[in-house]
Formats: C-alpha cells, sequence, structure tokens
C-alpha cells in the first residue's frame, strides 16, 4: 500500500496499493469494529506498468486522483454515493463492466 486517505466525513477509506498482485485503488467503509471490507464495486485495477503512488480527495468526497509512479500520468475518478470509483472524462483509465465517463480530449 502506498497511499490512503480518509475521507471528510471520516466514513470511507481509500488507498493506492502496489505489489507482486498488481495495482489498483479501492474504497472502504470505515466500520464501528475497525474491520476493512472494500466497497463492493470500488476496485479500480491498473494496466502493468506504474503502479500508482499519492492519492488525494477533493474537500466534499466527490473526487479522487492518484499519480503513477515514475510518469506524470494522473488517474481521476468521480465518487459515487455509495463510495465506487468511476472514470473521470478525460482520464486514462476505464473499468471493466462500468460505463467509463471518458471522454475523448
Amino acid at each position: 500500500m502506498l497511499g490512503l486517505r480518509v475521507s471528510r466525513s471520516a466514513r470511507r477509506l481509500y488507498v493506492s496499493n502496489t505489489g507482486a498482485g498488481g495495482s489498483n485503488y479501492t474504497g472502504f467503509p470505515l466500520n464501528w469494529n475497525g474491520q476493512l471490507d472494500p466497497i463492493p464495486g470500488s476496485t479500480v485495477t491498473l494496466p502493468i506498468g506504474p503502479g500508482p503512488s499519492e492519492i488525494v480527495l477533493n474537500g466534499n468526497n466527490t473526487r479522487l486522483a492518484g499519480m503513477r509512479v515514475t510518469t506524470s500520468q494522473i488517474d481521476s475518478f468521480i465518487l459515487d454515493r455509495r463510495g465506487r470509483l468511476h472514470a473521470a472524462p478525460g482520464t486514462a483509465i476505464g473499468r471493466p463492466g462500468v460505463r467509463s465517463l471518458r471522454q475523448p480530449i
């Protein structure tokens, strides 16, 4: 795990993961018992290559951005009400099975 952010409401945790099993961004609800179970549908797997590093959330917890290590590539996501990540317009990443919000630049 490289980066993590807790939402302003302290209800969700977002992390950027990289390792032998691959790289991804994942969201977790912060439960009263401290157990971390991923938000269903919140994991976005990255293609093979530079993994994610630091991540940031905007002030109202509706957007998340992460930068790839050793590149200038930024992954940008819109967060829905359930905390799932959706590719933001213009971002380089999409997610199989989910409609990407990407638009041509």
